[in-house]
Protein backbone atom coordinates (compact mmCIF):
# COMPACT_ATOMS: atom_id res chain seq x y z
CA UNK A 1 0.00 0.00 0.00
CA UNK A 2 2.99 2.50 0.84
CA UNK A 3 4.58 1.32 -2.72
CA UNK A 4 1.39 2.44 -4.03
CA UNK A 5 1.19 5.84 -2.32
CA UNK A 6 4.86 6.61 -3.04
CA UNK A 7 4.16 6.27 -7.09
CA UNK A 8 1.10 8.28 -6.85
CA UNK A 9 3.14 11.19 -5.34
CA UNK A 10 3.98 13.36 -8.61
CA UNK A 11 0.41 12.49 -9.91
CA UNK A 12 -1.53 15.76 -10.29
CA UNK A 13 -5.37 15.90 -9.32
CA UNK A 14 -7.72 16.59 -12.20
CA UNK A 15 -9.34 20.22 -11.75
CA UNK A 16 -11.97 22.68 -13.89
CA UNK A 17 -8.27 24.14 -15.52
CA UNK A 18 -7.02 20.64 -16.53
CA UNK A 19 -10.21 17.75 -16.22
CA UNK A 20 -8.08 14.91 -17.69
CA UNK A 21 -8.75 11.57 -15.65
CA UNK A 22 -6.72 9.49 -17.84
CA UNK A 23 -3.39 11.62 -17.56
CA UNK A 24 -0.27 11.43 -14.49
CA UNK A 25 0.25 14.72 -15.50
CA UNK A 26 0.67 17.70 -17.66
CA UNK A 27 2.29 17.00 -21.03
CA UNK A 28 1.58 15.71 -24.15
CA UNK A 29 2.12 12.24 -24.72
CA UNK A 30 4.33 10.76 -28.11
CA UNK A 31 0.89 9.04 -29.08
CA UNK A 32 -0.62 12.33 -29.00
CA UNK A 33 2.11 14.14 -31.09
CA UNK A 34 2.77 10.92 -33.40
CA UNK A 35 -1.35 12.02 -34.48
CA UNK A 36 -0.65 15.35 -34.33
CA UNK A 37 1.80 14.86 -36.71
CA UNK A 38 -0.42 12.41 -38.73
CA UNK A 39 -3.23 14.69 -39.45
CA UNK A 40 -1.23 17.86 -40.02
CA UNK A 41 1.26 15.98 -42.76
CA UNK A 42 -2.38 14.22 -44.08
CA UNK A 43 -4.23 18.09 -44.34
CA UNK A 44 -1.13 19.82 -46.07
CA UNK A 45 -0.67 16.58 -48.65
CA UNK A 46 -4.29 16.95 -49.37
CA UNK A 47 -4.47 20.54 -49.55
CA UNK A 48 -1.46 20.66 -52.08
CA UNK A 49 -3.05 17.91 -54.14
CA UNK A 50 -6.78 19.59 -53.91
CA UNK A 51 -5.67 23.18 -54.52
CA UNK A 52 -2.42 23.75 -55.36
CA UNK A 53 -3.16 27.55 -55.99
CA UNK A 54 -3.15 27.66 -52.04
CA UNK A 55 0.72 27.22 -52.02
CA UNK A 56 1.18 29.13 -55.09
CA UNK A 57 -0.73 32.79 -56.20
CA UNK A 58 0.59 35.33 -58.11
CA UNK A 59 3.37 32.90 -59.89
CA UNK A 60 5.41 32.82 -56.60
CA UNK A 61 6.12 30.06 -54.74
CA UNK A 62 4.43 30.39 -51.09
CA UNK A 63 3.36 33.29 -51.91
CA UNK A 64 -0.22 33.04 -51.50
CA UNK A 65 0.27 32.19 -48.07
CA UNK A 66 -2.41 34.55 -45.99
CA UNK A 67 -0.67 34.34 -42.55
CA UNK A 68 -3.28 37.16 -41.00
CA UNK A 69 -5.98 34.90 -42.12
CA UNK A 70 -4.77 31.69 -40.66
CA UNK A 71 -4.28 33.02 -37.63
CA UNK A 72 -7.84 34.08 -37.17
CA UNK A 73 -8.74 30.77 -38.06
CA UNK A 74 -6.46 28.93 -35.61
CA UNK A 75 -7.45 31.36 -32.63
CA UNK A 76 -11.10 31.17 -33.04
CA UNK A 77 -10.70 27.42 -32.94
CA UNK A 78 -9.27 27.44 -29.76
CA UNK A 79 -11.95 29.82 -28.45
CA UNK A 80 -14.56 27.46 -29.52
CA UNK A 81 -12.48 24.47 -27.53
CA UNK A 82 -12.49 26.58 -24.35
CA UNK A 83 -15.95 27.39 -24.83
CA UNK A 84 -17.55 24.17 -25.27
CA UNK A 85 -15.18 22.90 -22.15
CA UNK A 86 -16.08 25.48 -20.10
CA UNK A 87 -19.81 25.37 -20.78
CA UNK A 88 -19.50 21.40 -19.59
CA UNK A 89 -18.49 21.92 -16.30
CA UNK A 90 -21.41 24.57 -16.14
CA UNK A 91 -24.25 23.12 -17.75
CA UNK A 92 -23.41 19.23 -17.47
CA UNK A 93 -22.27 17.07 -20.50
CA UNK A 94 -25.72 17.44 -22.50
CA UNK A 95 -27.40 18.81 -24.96
CA UNK A 96 -27.69 22.03 -22.90
CA UNK A 97 -24.18 22.67 -23.58
CA UNK A 98 -24.06 22.38 -27.20
CA UNK A 99 -27.65 25.14 -27.46
CA UNK A 100 -25.69 27.46 -24.75
CA UNK A 101 -22.00 27.59 -26.60
CA UNK A 102 -23.21 27.08 -30.39
CA UNK A 103 -26.56 29.11 -30.03
CA UNK A 104 -23.91 32.14 -28.11
CA UNK A 105 -21.81 31.96 -31.07
CA UNK A 106 -24.09 31.85 -33.76
CA UNK A 107 -26.18 34.60 -32.76
CA UNK A 108 -23.22 36.75 -31.74
CA UNK A 109 -21.92 35.95 -35.30
CA UNK A 110 -25.16 37.27 -36.34
CA UNK A 111 -25.62 40.75 -34.56
CA UNK A 112 -21.79 41.25 -35.84
CA UNK A 113 -22.42 40.90 -39.32
CA UNK A 114 -25.95 43.01 -38.95
CA UNK A 115 -23.79 45.62 -36.98
CA UNK A 116 -20.73 45.83 -39.12
CA UNK A 117 -23.44 45.99 -42.71
CA UNK A 118 -24.73 49.38 -40.71
CA UNK A 119 -22.14 50.86 -38.97
CA UNK A 120 -18.34 48.79 -40.17
CA UNK A 121 -16.85 49.85 -36.51
CA UNK A 122 -13.44 51.29 -36.58
CA UNK A 123 -10.60 48.83 -36.75
CA UNK A 124 -9.09 50.16 -33.30
CA UNK A 125 -12.50 49.40 -31.38
CA UNK A 126 -12.60 45.95 -32.38
CA UNK A 127 -9.59 45.17 -32.06
CA UNK A 128 -9.31 46.74 -28.37
CA UNK A 129 -12.69 44.91 -27.37
CA UNK A 130 -11.16 41.60 -28.79
CA UNK A 131 -8.02 42.10 -26.19
CA UNK A 132 -9.95 43.35 -23.28
CA UNK A 133 -12.67 40.26 -23.86
CA UNK A 134 -9.88 37.39 -24.03
CA UNK A 135 -8.27 39.23 -20.88
CA UNK A 136 -11.72 38.62 -19.07
CA UNK A 137 -12.32 35.59 -20.52
CA UNK A 138 -9.03 34.14 -18.90
CA UNK A 139 -9.63 36.32 -15.63
CA UNK A 140 -12.60 34.51 -14.87
CA UNK A 141 -13.14 31.35 -13.67
CA UNK A 142 -15.65 28.53 -14.34
CA UNK A 143 -16.87 28.68 -10.65
CA UNK A 144 -17.91 32.03 -10.96
CA UNK A 145 -20.98 30.80 -13.49
CA UNK A 146 -21.76 28.49 -10.50
CA UNK A 147 -24.51 29.18 -7.72
CA UNK A 148 -26.50 31.92 -9.92
CA UNK A 149 -30.26 31.11 -10.79
CA UNK A 150 -30.96 29.72 -14.27
CA UNK A 151 -31.50 33.26 -16.71
CA UNK A 152 -28.16 35.04 -14.49
CA UNK A 153 -26.11 31.64 -15.54
CA UNK A 154 -27.57 31.56 -18.76
CA UNK A 155 -26.86 35.39 -19.42
CA UNK A 156 -23.34 35.20 -17.72
CA UNK A 157 -22.14 32.29 -19.86
CA UNK A 158 -23.40 33.58 -23.31
CA UNK A 159 -21.50 36.98 -22.16
CA UNK A 160 -18.57 35.00 -21.42
CA UNK A 161 -18.50 33.06 -24.46
CA UNK A 162 -20.14 35.84 -27.03
CA UNK A 163 -18.05 38.67 -26.07
CA UNK A 164 -14.71 37.57 -27.69
CA UNK A 165 -16.51 35.68 -30.78
CA UNK A 166 -18.54 38.89 -31.22
CA UNK A 167 -14.77 41.37 -31.56
CA UNK A 168 -13.23 38.58 -33.34
CA UNK A 169 -15.57 38.36 -36.23
CA UNK A 170 -15.96 42.52 -36.89
CA UNK A 171 -11.67 42.15 -36.76
CA UNK A 172 -12.28 38.95 -39.45
CA UNK A 173 -14.52 41.22 -41.50
CA UNK A 174 -12.41 44.23 -41.56
CA UNK A 175 -9.39 42.11 -42.79
CA UNK A 176 -11.58 40.02 -45.07
CA UNK A 177 -13.04 42.83 -46.71
CA UNK A 178 -9.25 44.11 -48.13
CA UNK A 179 -9.02 40.29 -49.53
CA UNK A 180 -8.82 40.44 -53.74
CA UNK A 181 -8.64 36.56 -53.79
CA UNK A 182 -11.26 35.79 -51.14
CA UNK A 183 -11.18 32.19 -52.48
CA UNK A 184 -7.52 32.17 -51.32
CA UNK A 185 -7.59 33.85 -48.16
CA UNK A 186 -10.69 32.28 -46.61
CA UNK A 187 -9.09 29.20 -47.61
CA UNK A 188 -6.26 29.88 -45.36
CA UNK A 189 -9.05 31.03 -42.51
CA UNK A 190 -10.28 27.19 -42.80
CA UNK A 191 -6.42 25.65 -43.08
CA UNK A 192 -6.45 27.45 -39.74
CA UNK A 193 -9.31 26.23 -38.13
CA UNK A 194 -7.66 23.17 -38.69
CA UNK A 195 -4.38 24.01 -37.26
CA UNK A 196 -6.12 25.19 -34.26
CA UNK A 197 -8.32 22.12 -33.80
CA UNK A 198 -4.46 20.53 -33.57
CA UNK A 199 -3.68 22.87 -30.67
CA UNK A 200 -6.23 22.10 -28.79
CA UNK A 201 -4.00 18.80 -27.40
CA UNK A 202 -1.77 21.50 -25.88
CA UNK A 203 -4.33 22.07 -23.44
CA UNK A 204 -3.15 18.82 -21.95
CA UNK A 205 0.41 20.56 -20.66
CA UNK A 206 -1.32 24.33 -20.65
CA UNK A 207 -5.01 23.53 -19.25
CA UNK A 208 -7.91 24.86 -20.91
CA UNK A 209 -7.73 28.18 -19.53
CA UNK A 210 -4.50 29.12 -21.39
CA UNK A 211 -6.23 28.58 -24.32
CA UNK A 212 -7.60 32.45 -24.50
CA UNK A 213 -4.08 33.26 -23.79
CA UNK A 214 -2.88 31.28 -26.95
CA UNK A 215 -5.74 32.67 -29.24
CA UNK A 216 -4.57 36.53 -27.76
CA UNK A 217 -1.10 35.69 -29.23
CA UNK A 218 -2.27 34.78 -32.30
CA UNK A 219 -4.61 37.86 -32.24
CA UNK A 220 -1.84 40.26 -31.82
CA UNK A 221 0.19 38.41 -34.46
CA UNK A 222 -2.61 38.96 -36.90
CA UNK A 223 -3.04 42.75 -35.81
CA UNK A 224 1.13 42.91 -36.32
CA UNK A 225 0.83 41.95 -39.91
CA UNK A 226 -2.11 43.69 -40.59
CA UNK A 227 -0.03 46.87 -39.05
CA UNK A 228 3.28 46.15 -40.78
CA UNK A 229 2.05 44.79 -43.87
CA UNK A 230 -1.02 46.89 -44.52
CA UNK A 231 -3.24 45.55 -47.41
CA UNK A 232 -4.93 47.83 -49.55
CA UNK A 233 -8.93 47.44 -49.91
CA UNK A 234 -9.63 46.50 -53.08
CA UNK A 235 -12.95 45.41 -54.53
CA UNK A 236 -14.43 42.21 -53.37
CA UNK A 237 -17.63 40.69 -55.23
CA UNK A 238 -20.56 42.27 -53.47
CA UNK A 239 -22.12 38.95 -53.30
CA UNK A 240 -19.93 38.25 -50.67
CA UNK A 241 -20.13 40.87 -48.69
CA UNK A 242 -23.30 39.75 -46.52
CA UNK A 243 -21.39 36.28 -45.62
CA UNK A 244 -17.77 38.25 -44.23
CA UNK A 245 -18.33 37.90 -40.25
CA UNK A 246 -20.21 34.81 -40.50
CA UNK A 247 -17.09 32.93 -42.03
CA UNK A 248 -15.03 31.28 -39.45
CA UNK A 249 -13.34 34.29 -37.61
Amino acid sequence: MAEVIKGLENVEAPSDDWPFLYLLGRGISTFYLTLIGAFAAISVLSIGIAAPEMFRFRGKPLGGIDIEMFLFGLAFLLLETKSVTEMNLVWGVTWVTSAVVFGSILLTLLLSTILMQLFSLPGWLCSGGLVLSLLISYSVPTHALLGHDLPATLLLSGGLIGLPIFFASTCFALRFKTRAAVEIAFGWNLIGAVAGGLLEFSSMAIGFRNLALVALVAYLGAFVIAWFVRQPVTAVDENLQPDLATSAA
